[in-house]
């Protein structure tokens, strides 16, 4: 198997984060909004350049690996 270069794209989790939004909604539980907090920290706001605040729409899985960010 071929490894692809990519990783996990933004557009899923915020998805994801739609959606635990209305589950929470109807139902309340702590365990939603802690998953809720570790996409918004570890994939969302990681995936934004701090610098100029451009986005990387792949997150690359290897350690120091190079991320592409979108242009102005």
């Amino acid at each position: 198997m071929i490894a692809k270069q990519g990783g996990p794209e933004t557009c899923n989790s915020v998805n994801m984060m739609r959606l635990t939004e209305s589950l929470f909604a109807q139902r309340p539980e702590a365990r939603m909004a802690e998953y809720y907090e570790r996409v918004l920290l570890n994939h969302i706001l990681s995936a934004y350049d701090p610098c100029k605040g451009m986005c990387v729409y792949f997150t690359p899985m290897r350690p120091a690996h190079y991320r592409v960010y979108g242009s102005e």
